[in-house]
Protein backbone atom coordinates (compact mmCIF):
# COMPACT_ATOMS: atom_id res chain seq x y z
CA UNK A 1 0.00 0.00 0.00
CA UNK A 2 2.74 2.56 1.17
CA UNK A 3 4.71 1.70 -2.37
CA UNK A 4 1.52 2.34 -4.20
CA UNK A 5 1.01 5.23 -2.82
CA UNK A 6 4.79 6.44 -3.63
CA UNK A 7 4.54 5.46 -7.15
CA UNK A 8 1.14 7.71 -7.62
CA UNK A 9 3.31 11.10 -6.66
CA UNK A 10 6.37 9.59 -8.49
CA UNK A 11 3.90 10.17 -11.49
CA UNK A 12 2.02 12.45 -10.69
CA UNK A 13 5.37 14.77 -10.10
CA UNK A 14 7.17 13.51 -12.80
CA UNK A 15 10.24 12.29 -11.11
CA UNK A 16 11.94 9.30 -10.91
CA UNK A 17 12.93 7.13 -7.97
CA UNK A 18 16.50 6.40 -6.28
CA UNK A 19 17.82 3.06 -7.67
CA UNK A 20 18.06 0.28 -5.17
CA UNK A 21 21.07 -0.02 -3.00
CA UNK A 22 23.64 -2.77 -2.83
CA UNK A 23 24.00 -5.41 -0.11
CA UNK A 24 27.05 -3.58 1.42
CA UNK A 25 24.87 -0.37 2.05
CA UNK A 26 21.41 -2.09 2.78
CA UNK A 27 23.34 -4.26 5.36
CA UNK A 28 24.90 -0.95 7.35
CA UNK A 29 22.19 1.01 6.60
CA UNK A 30 19.31 -1.83 8.17
CA UNK A 31 21.99 -2.15 11.28
CA UNK A 32 22.08 1.12 12.09
CA UNK A 33 18.45 2.16 11.38
CA UNK A 34 16.94 -1.12 13.68
CA UNK A 35 19.52 -1.43 16.38
CA UNK A 36 21.60 1.87 16.03
CA UNK A 37 25.06 0.49 15.24
CA UNK A 38 27.35 -0.78 12.59
CA UNK A 39 27.28 -4.54 11.95
CA UNK A 40 30.71 -6.22 13.54
CA UNK A 41 32.83 -7.79 10.79
CA UNK A 42 31.10 -11.16 12.17
CA UNK A 43 27.56 -10.41 11.43
CA UNK A 44 28.08 -8.73 8.42
CA UNK A 45 30.23 -11.57 6.94
CA UNK A 46 26.86 -13.77 8.86
CA UNK A 47 25.09 -12.15 6.05
CA UNK A 48 26.92 -12.31 3.49
CA UNK A 49 26.96 -16.37 3.41
CA UNK A 50 22.98 -16.54 3.48
CA UNK A 51 21.36 -17.97 0.51
CA UNK A 52 17.65 -17.93 0.99
CA UNK A 53 15.64 -16.07 -1.15
CA UNK A 54 14.46 -12.56 0.63
CA UNK A 55 17.51 -12.36 2.89
CA UNK A 56 16.64 -8.42 3.30
CA UNK A 57 13.31 -9.43 4.66
CA UNK A 58 14.68 -11.87 6.58
CA UNK A 59 17.56 -9.40 7.98
CA UNK A 60 14.93 -6.95 9.15
CA UNK A 61 13.03 -9.69 10.62
CA UNK A 62 15.88 -10.84 12.98
CA UNK A 63 17.03 -7.08 13.91
CA UNK A 64 13.39 -6.01 15.03
CA UNK A 65 14.02 -9.07 17.52
CA UNK A 66 17.47 -8.42 18.43
CA UNK A 67 18.41 -6.23 21.93
CA UNK A 68 20.00 -3.68 20.05
CA UNK A 69 16.37 -3.10 18.53
CA UNK A 70 15.24 -2.17 22.16
CA UNK A 71 18.37 -0.36 23.01
CA UNK A 72 17.76 2.15 20.21
CA UNK A 73 13.91 2.57 19.93
CA UNK A 74 14.76 3.70 23.63
CA UNK A 75 16.76 6.26 22.33
CA UNK A 76 14.09 7.75 20.04
CA UNK A 77 11.53 8.02 23.38
CA UNK A 78 13.89 8.90 25.53
CA UNK A 79 14.64 12.10 23.79
CA UNK A 80 11.15 11.97 23.00
CA UNK A 81 9.90 11.74 26.82
CA UNK A 82 12.98 14.00 27.99
CA UNK A 83 14.11 10.87 29.80
CA UNK A 84 16.94 11.35 32.22
CA UNK A 85 18.45 9.36 35.99
CA UNK A 86 17.86 12.85 37.53
CA UNK A 87 14.18 12.96 37.22
CA UNK A 88 13.73 16.09 38.94
CA UNK A 89 14.89 18.29 41.56
CA UNK A 90 14.07 15.90 44.92
CA UNK A 91 17.50 14.42 46.27
CA UNK A 92 17.32 10.18 45.96
CA UNK A 93 14.90 10.34 43.72
CA UNK A 94 16.37 8.27 40.94
CA UNK A 95 14.80 8.24 37.08
CA UNK A 96 16.11 4.71 36.85
CA UNK A 97 12.92 2.49 37.12
CA UNK A 98 11.01 4.91 34.77
CA UNK A 99 13.62 4.07 32.79
CA UNK A 100 13.72 0.43 32.79
CA UNK A 101 9.75 0.94 32.28
CA UNK A 102 10.24 2.17 28.92
CA UNK A 103 12.68 -0.21 27.75
CA UNK A 104 10.48 -2.85 29.04
CA UNK A 105 7.44 -1.53 27.38
CA UNK A 106 9.83 -1.59 24.09
CA UNK A 107 10.81 -5.31 24.54
CA UNK A 108 7.51 -6.40 25.17
CA UNK A 109 6.04 -4.89 22.32
CA UNK A 110 3.32 -3.42 23.73
CA UNK A 111 0.83 -1.65 21.84
CA UNK A 112 1.64 2.08 21.33
CA UNK A 113 -2.05 3.17 22.70
CA UNK A 114 -1.42 0.35 25.52
CA UNK A 115 1.67 2.22 26.11
CA UNK A 116 0.17 5.41 26.08
CA UNK A 117 -2.89 4.98 28.05
CA UNK A 118 -0.50 3.56 30.94
CA UNK A 119 1.37 6.46 30.91
CA UNK A 120 -0.75 8.95 31.34
CA UNK A 121 -3.21 6.67 33.52
CA UNK A 122 -0.19 5.80 36.27
CA UNK A 123 -0.67 6.41 40.02
CA UNK A 124 0.53 4.78 43.07
CA UNK A 125 3.82 4.50 44.56
CA UNK A 126 6.87 5.28 41.80
CA UNK A 127 8.75 2.24 43.22
CA UNK A 128 5.61 0.06 42.61
CA UNK A 129 4.91 1.87 39.64
CA UNK A 130 7.61 3.73 37.82
CA UNK A 131 5.06 4.54 34.94
CA UNK A 132 4.27 7.78 37.05
CA UNK A 133 7.62 8.79 36.06
CA UNK A 134 5.85 10.47 33.30
CA UNK A 135 4.69 12.83 35.92
CA UNK A 136 7.55 13.21 38.38
CA UNK A 137 9.60 14.04 34.97
CA UNK A 138 7.82 17.67 35.56
CA UNK A 139 7.17 17.75 39.10
CA UNK A 140 5.48 21.31 39.83
CA UNK A 141 4.45 22.04 36.51
CA UNK A 142 1.69 20.30 35.93
CA UNK A 143 0.66 22.89 33.13
CA UNK A 144 3.62 22.31 31.33
CA UNK A 145 3.08 18.50 31.55
CA UNK A 146 0.07 18.84 30.25
CA UNK A 147 1.35 20.73 27.05
CA UNK A 148 3.91 18.59 26.43
CA UNK A 149 1.15 15.54 26.58
CA UNK A 150 -0.44 17.39 23.47
CA UNK A 151 2.65 17.79 21.80
CA UNK A 152 4.21 13.96 22.55
CA UNK A 153 1.01 11.93 21.89
CA UNK A 154 -1.01 14.26 19.45
CA UNK A 155 0.86 15.98 17.73
CA UNK A 156 -0.89 19.24 19.09
CA UNK A 157 0.55 22.54 20.34
CA UNK A 158 -1.52 24.04 22.93
CA UNK A 159 1.25 25.95 24.50
CA UNK A 160 0.01 29.07 23.76
CA UNK A 161 -3.58 28.98 24.64
CA UNK A 162 -2.35 28.78 28.59
CA UNK A 163 -2.05 32.66 28.27
CA UNK A 164 -4.60 33.59 25.69
CA UNK A 165 -6.91 32.54 22.80
CA UNK A 166 -4.42 30.89 20.82
CA UNK A 167 -5.42 32.93 16.89
CA UNK A 168 -3.60 30.19 14.41
CA UNK A 169 -5.31 26.99 16.36
CA UNK A 170 -8.88 28.74 17.55
CA UNK A 171 -8.20 27.00 21.23
CA UNK A 172 -9.38 29.80 23.53
CA UNK A 173 -7.46 29.91 26.99
CA UNK A 174 -10.63 28.58 28.72
CA UNK A 175 -10.74 25.71 26.48
CA UNK A 176 -7.28 25.29 27.73
CA UNK A 177 -7.87 25.13 31.22
CA UNK A 178 -10.68 22.85 30.72
CA UNK A 179 -8.74 20.03 29.52
CA UNK A 180 -6.39 21.08 32.69
CA UNK A 181 -9.04 20.04 34.76
CA UNK A 182 -8.74 16.62 33.49
CA UNK A 183 -5.96 16.28 34.91
CA UNK A 184 -6.20 18.13 37.89
CA UNK A 185 -6.94 15.32 40.10
CA UNK A 186 -3.20 14.31 40.27
CA UNK A 187 -1.19 15.23 43.54
CA UNK A 188 2.29 14.13 43.16
CA UNK A 189 3.55 13.87 46.98
CA UNK A 190 4.50 12.14 50.11
CA UNK A 191 2.05 10.30 51.51
CA UNK A 192 0.42 12.47 53.70
CA UNK A 193 -1.51 10.68 56.00
CA UNK A 194 -1.86 11.90 59.71
CA UNK A 195 0.02 8.97 60.69
CA UNK A 196 3.24 9.72 58.31
CA UNK A 197 2.70 12.92 59.48
CA UNK A 198 3.30 11.98 63.50
CA UNK A 199 6.40 10.22 62.55
CA UNK A 200 8.27 12.55 60.42
CA UNK A 201 7.59 15.23 63.05
CA UNK A 202 8.75 12.99 65.81
CA UNK A 203 12.09 12.05 63.20
CA UNK A 204 12.35 16.02 62.94
CA UNK A 205 12.39 16.64 66.34
CA UNK A 206 15.20 13.41 67.27
CA UNK A 207 17.18 15.20 64.38
CA UNK A 208 17.55 18.45 65.79
CA UNK A 209 18.07 17.20 69.30
CA UNK A 210 21.01 15.28 67.41
CA UNK A 211 22.18 18.24 65.94
CA UNK A 212 22.21 20.35 68.98
CA UNK A 213 24.33 17.98 70.91
CA UNK A 214 27.06 17.98 67.99
CA UNK A 215 26.36 20.11 65.11
CA UNK A 216 29.80 19.25 63.95
CA UNK A 217 29.67 15.36 63.66
CA UNK A 218 25.66 16.05 62.23
CA UNK A 219 26.38 18.61 59.75
CA UNK A 220 23.26 18.44 57.29
CA UNK A 221 21.74 15.33 58.65
CA UNK A 222 18.62 17.08 58.70
CA UNK A 223 18.95 17.57 54.90
CA UNK A 224 19.96 14.25 54.29
CA UNK A 225 17.05 12.84 56.75
CA UNK A 226 14.58 15.00 54.67
CA UNK A 227 15.15 14.09 51.23
CA UNK A 228 15.92 10.78 51.63
CA UNK A 229 12.29 10.39 54.15
CA UNK A 230 10.45 12.41 50.93
CA UNK A 231 11.91 10.60 48.04
CA UNK A 232 10.89 6.95 49.74
CA UNK A 233 7.50 8.52 50.31
CA UNK A 234 6.31 9.77 46.72
CA UNK A 235 3.33 8.48 45.41
CA UNK A 236 0.24 9.79 42.92
CA UNK A 237 -3.17 10.03 44.32
CA UNK A 238 -6.21 11.05 42.91
CA UNK A 239 -8.16 13.64 44.72
CA UNK A 240 -11.62 13.49 43.36
CA UNK A 241 -12.53 16.88 44.82
CA UNK A 242 -10.10 18.93 43.45
CA UNK A 243 -10.94 21.60 40.92
CA UNK A 244 -9.07 23.84 38.29
CA UNK A 245 -9.52 27.83 38.02
CA UNK A 246 -9.09 30.54 35.37
CA UNK A 247 -5.85 32.37 35.96
CA UNK A 248 -5.90 35.21 37.82
CA UNK A 249 -5.26 37.62 34.97
CA UNK A 250 -8.21 36.19 33.03
CA UNK A 251 -9.26 38.82 30.74
CA UNK A 252 -12.03 37.34 28.72
CA UNK A 253 -15.50 37.89 28.78
CA UNK A 254 -17.09 34.20 29.20
CA UNK A 255 -15.81 34.03 32.41
CA UNK A 256 -14.45 35.54 35.42
CA UNK A 257 -10.64 35.24 36.82
CA UNK A 258 -10.53 32.81 39.24
CA UNK A 259 -14.01 30.99 38.33
CA UNK A 260 -13.73 27.10 38.52
CA UNK A 261 -13.82 25.38 35.04
CA UNK A 262 -15.89 22.28 34.05
CA UNK A 263 -13.78 19.82 33.27
CA UNK A 264 -13.75 19.43 28.91
CA UNK A 265 -11.28 17.61 26.62
CA UNK A 266 -10.08 20.02 24.20
CA UNK A 267 -12.80 19.22 21.28
CA UNK A 268 -15.68 19.69 23.99
CA UNK A 269 -17.06 16.61 22.92
CA UNK A 270 -15.79 13.88 24.88
CA UNK A 271 -18.02 12.55 27.42
CA UNK A 272 -17.24 13.46 31.47
CA UNK A 273 -18.20 9.68 32.82
CA UNK A 274 -14.87 8.84 35.22
CA UNK A 275 -15.86 11.79 37.88
CA UNK A 276 -13.61 10.07 40.77
CA UNK A 277 -10.56 10.06 38.05
CA UNK A 278 -11.36 12.63 34.64
CA UNK A 279 -8.06 11.24 33.31
CA UNK A 280 -9.62 8.31 32.23
CA UNK A 281 -12.36 10.18 30.41
CA UNK A 282 -9.11 12.50 28.43
CA UNK A 283 -7.05 9.61 27.71
CA UNK A 284 -9.80 7.44 25.96
CA UNK A 285 -10.61 10.38 24.08
CA UNK A 286 -7.02 11.18 23.21
CA UNK A 287 -5.87 7.09 22.57
CA UNK A 288 -9.45 6.14 20.01
CA UNK A 289 -8.11 5.69 16.66
CA UNK A 290 -10.96 8.16 14.75
CA UNK A 291 -8.79 10.93 16.79
CA UNK A 292 -7.87 13.01 14.23
CA UNK A 293 -4.09 13.48 15.00
CA UNK A 294 -3.04 10.62 17.77
CA UNK A 295 -1.99 8.23 15.43
CA UNK A 296 -0.82 10.37 12.40
CA UNK A 297 1.25 11.59 15.01
CA UNK A 298 3.20 8.85 16.17
CA UNK A 299 3.46 7.44 12.34
CA UNK A 300 5.08 11.14 10.97
CA UNK A 301 7.36 10.76 13.99
CA UNK A 302 8.05 7.04 12.99
CA UNK A 303 8.35 7.62 9.51
CA UNK A 304 11.17 10.46 9.90
CA UNK A 305 13.00 7.73 12.41
CA UNK A 306 12.85 5.39 9.47
CA UNK A 307 13.55 7.90 6.50
CA UNK A 308 15.19 11.18 7.60
CA UNK A 309 12.19 13.29 7.44
CA UNK A 310 9.24 14.15 8.54
CA UNK A 311 6.08 14.35 6.32
CA UNK A 312 5.10 16.83 8.15
CA UNK A 313 8.18 18.97 9.57
CA UNK A 314 6.34 20.52 12.33
CA UNK A 315 5.90 17.18 14.00
CA UNK A 316 4.78 18.59 17.29
CA UNK A 317 2.19 20.92 15.59
CA UNK A 318 0.65 18.76 12.62
CA UNK A 319 -3.08 20.58 13.22
CA UNK A 320 -2.74 22.75 9.81
CA UNK A 321 -0.65 20.97 7.28
CA UNK A 322 -2.30 19.75 4.15
CA UNK A 323 -0.24 16.47 4.35
CA UNK A 324 -2.01 15.86 7.16
CA UNK A 325 -4.98 14.20 5.75
CA UNK A 326 -3.07 13.07 2.63
CA UNK A 327 -3.24 9.54 0.55
CA UNK A 328 0.48 8.38 2.30
CA UNK A 329 -0.53 9.82 6.26
CA UNK A 330 -4.08 8.19 5.82
CA UNK A 331 -2.39 4.73 4.92
CA UNK A 332 0.13 4.82 7.39
CA UNK A 333 -2.11 5.71 10.18
CA UNK A 334 -4.68 2.96 8.51
CA UNK A 335 -1.72 0.54 8.59
CA UNK A 336 -0.62 1.30 12.54
CA UNK A 337 -4.99 0.92 13.36
CA UNK A 338 -5.14 -2.29 11.12
CA UNK A 339 -1.86 -3.74 12.96
CA UNK A 340 -3.77 -2.74 16.77
CA UNK A 341 -0.77 -0.56 17.36
CA UNK A 342 1.75 -3.39 17.12
CA UNK A 343 5.25 -0.89 16.75
CA UNK A 344 7.40 -4.16 15.09
CA UNK A 345 5.03 -4.60 12.85
CA UNK A 346 4.66 -1.30 11.87
CA UNK A 347 8.20 -0.32 11.54
CA UNK A 348 8.30 -3.73 9.60
CA UNK A 349 6.21 -2.61 7.09
CA UNK A 350 8.09 0.90 6.58
CA UNK A 351 11.35 -1.27 6.59
CA UNK A 352 9.85 -3.43 3.68
CA UNK A 353 8.99 -0.69 1.40
CA UNK A 354 10.96 -0.25 -1.84
CA UNK A 355 11.82 3.41 -0.44
CA UNK A 356 14.00 1.73 2.39
CA UNK A 357 16.12 0.20 -0.50
CA UNK A 358 16.43 3.14 -2.34
CA UNK A 359 19.29 5.39 -2.72
CA UNK A 360 19.43 8.39 -0.20
CA UNK A 361 18.35 11.41 -1.43
CA UNK A 362 20.68 14.20 -1.02
CA UNK A 363 18.94 16.99 -2.47
CA UNK A 364 17.01 20.44 -0.76
CA UNK A 365 13.41 19.86 0.19
CA UNK A 366 12.69 24.02 0.29
CA UNK A 367 8.95 23.22 -0.71
CA UNK A 368 7.76 20.52 2.13
CA UNK A 369 4.38 20.57 1.10
CA UNK A 370 5.27 19.11 -2.42
CA UNK A 371 8.38 17.09 -1.33
CA UNK A 372 8.10 13.36 -2.58
CA UNK A 373 10.64 10.74 -1.44
CA UNK A 374 12.22 9.37 -4.02
CA UNK A 375 14.42 7.97 -1.29
CA UNK A 376 15.39 8.14 2.10
CA UNK A 377 16.79 11.18 3.14
CA UNK A 378 20.50 11.94 4.10
CA UNK A 379 20.77 12.89 7.71
CA UNK A 380 23.90 12.43 10.31
CA UNK A 381 24.53 9.72 12.21
CA UNK A 382 23.21 10.41 15.94
CA UNK A 383 25.73 10.82 19.06
CA UNK A 384 24.12 7.16 20.04
CA UNK A 385 24.65 5.43 16.76
CA UNK A 386 28.43 6.86 16.32
CA UNK A 387 29.40 5.82 20.21
CA UNK A 388 27.61 2.45 19.83
CA UNK A 389 29.35 1.67 16.17
CA UNK A 390 32.66 2.61 18.29
CA UNK A 391 31.99 0.26 21.10
CA UNK A 392 30.72 -2.06 18.71
CA UNK A 393 34.66 -2.47 17.62
CA UNK A 394 35.83 -2.62 20.83
CA UNK A 395 33.30 -5.06 22.22
CA UNK A 396 31.85 -7.86 19.94
CA UNK A 397 28.77 -7.77 22.06
CA UNK A 398 28.04 -4.82 23.37
CA UNK A 399 24.78 -5.72 24.13
CA UNK A 400 25.54 -7.85 26.53
CA UNK A 401 25.86 -5.02 29.53
CA UNK A 402 22.65 -3.75 30.53
CA UNK A 403 21.99 -1.88 33.83
CA UNK A 404 20.98 -3.72 37.01
CA UNK A 405 20.69 -1.21 40.07
CA UNK A 406 17.63 0.26 39.00
CA UNK A 407 15.82 -3.00 40.78
CA UNK A 408 17.99 -3.24 43.64
CA UNK A 409 17.29 0.46 44.02
CA UNK A 410 13.44 0.12 43.95
CA UNK A 411 13.46 -2.51 46.36
CA UNK A 412 15.81 -0.46 49.08
CA UNK A 413 13.35 3.04 48.58
CA UNK A 414 10.12 0.90 49.59
CA UNK A 415 10.80 2.34 53.26
CA UNK A 416 7.53 1.14 55.84
CA UNK A 417 7.08 3.62 58.53
CA UNK A 418 8.64 0.64 61.01
CA UNK A 419 12.01 1.48 59.45
CA UNK A 420 11.72 5.57 59.61
CA UNK A 421 14.04 5.77 62.35
CA UNK A 422 17.40 8.00 62.25
CA UNK A 423 19.81 5.40 62.47
CA UNK A 424 17.67 2.79 60.07
CA UNK A 425 17.79 5.79 57.68
CA UNK A 426 21.02 6.83 57.99
CA UNK A 427 21.67 2.90 56.96
CA UNK A 428 19.35 3.00 54.25
CA UNK A 429 21.56 6.01 53.06
CA UNK A 430 24.97 3.86 53.02
CA UNK A 431 22.99 1.17 51.05
CA UNK A 432 21.99 3.71 48.57
CA UNK A 433 25.36 5.21 48.36
CA UNK A 434 26.48 1.68 47.46
CA UNK A 435 23.90 0.75 45.46
CA UNK A 436 25.20 3.79 43.35
CA UNK A 437 28.50 3.54 43.20
CA UNK A 438 28.68 -0.23 41.96
CA UNK A 439 25.82 0.53 39.32
CA UNK A 440 28.85 0.18 36.37
CA UNK A 441 31.26 -2.89 38.25
CA UNK A 442 30.38 -5.48 35.84
CA UNK A 443 30.52 -2.89 32.77
CA UNK A 444 33.55 -3.81 30.35
CA UNK A 445 36.03 -1.15 30.34
CA UNK A 446 38.87 -0.26 27.90
CA UNK A 447 41.05 2.13 30.19
CA UNK A 448 38.14 4.21 31.92
CA UNK A 449 35.73 4.40 29.54
CA UNK A 450 32.69 1.61 30.07
CA UNK A 451 32.37 0.02 26.54
CA UNK A 452 28.35 -0.04 27.18
CA UNK A 453 25.73 1.15 24.91
CA UNK A 454 24.46 4.93 24.45
CA UNK A 455 20.92 3.92 26.17
CA UNK A 456 22.94 2.43 29.32
CA UNK A 457 24.68 5.71 29.91
CA UNK A 458 23.31 7.71 32.40
CA UNK A 459 23.74 11.89 33.10
CA UNK A 460 25.29 11.25 36.09
CA UNK A 461 28.15 9.24 35.52
CA UNK A 462 31.64 10.97 35.54
CA UNK A 463 32.77 8.56 32.94
CA UNK A 464 30.68 9.79 30.77
CA UNK A 465 31.89 8.76 27.08
CA UNK A 466 31.92 10.97 24.30
CA UNK A 467 28.19 11.32 24.01
CA UNK A 468 28.41 13.78 26.99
Amino acid sequence: KIDAVLEKQYKTSNVQPKPFVNEETFVRRAYLSIIGRNPTFEEYSSYQKVTVVNKRFELIKFLLKHPGYTSNLYNFWADTLRLRERLNNLNNFNGGPYIDYIKDCIAANKPYNVFVKDLLLSNGSYYDNPATGYYYRDLGMPLDNLIGTGKVFLGTDIGCAQCHDDPFQDFTQRQFYEMAAMFNQIELRDRNNKEFREKFASLRKEVDELIKADPMKNRGLNNQINNFVRATQASLEIQPEKQMKLPHDYNYKDAKPLDVVAPKTLDGKGSIVNKQDLRLDAVNWMVNPSHPTFTKNIVNRYWKWVFGKYIIEEFDNIHDSQLLNSELMNILANIFVEVKYDTREFLYALYCTKLFHREMYEGAFANAEKFVFIGPVKQRLTAEQIWDSVISIANEKPENFTLEFHTSYAQLMKTGLEQLTVDGIKKKVEEYNTVMRGKYEKAPKLGNIYLVRASEINDQNPANTALS
